[in-house]
């Protein structure tokens, strides 16, 4: 499985990209399935997915190839990254 990055910087897209790939099945590294708002009011502003959620304030890597951002389409003004 390909890795995910979303780029969030509301709130709301932050539980709009959980609500989806919770409901996909996906879960945090813990096994669980909250939307942990805090963790945004804390600074994190990355999103991840390979085999489970996980998060980060920011991303390493600044310049993704042209490749990296081929044929996304959103469904909300958010960018989204595969790598």
């Amino acid at each position: 499985m390909s890795k995910t990055v979303v780029h969030v910087t509301t709130i709301e897209e932050w539980n709009f990209v959980l609500k989806v790939w919770f409901e996909q099945g996906n879960t945090w590294v813990n096994g669980g399935a909250e939307y942990s708002e805090d963790i945004f009011e804390h600074g994190a502003r990355y999103l991840f997915l390979g085999n489970y959620i996980t998060w980060s304030n920011d991303y390493h890597y600044s310049n993704p190839s042209k490749d990296a951002t081929k044929n996304t389409k959103p469904l909300i003004p958010i960018d989204i990254l595969y790598i």
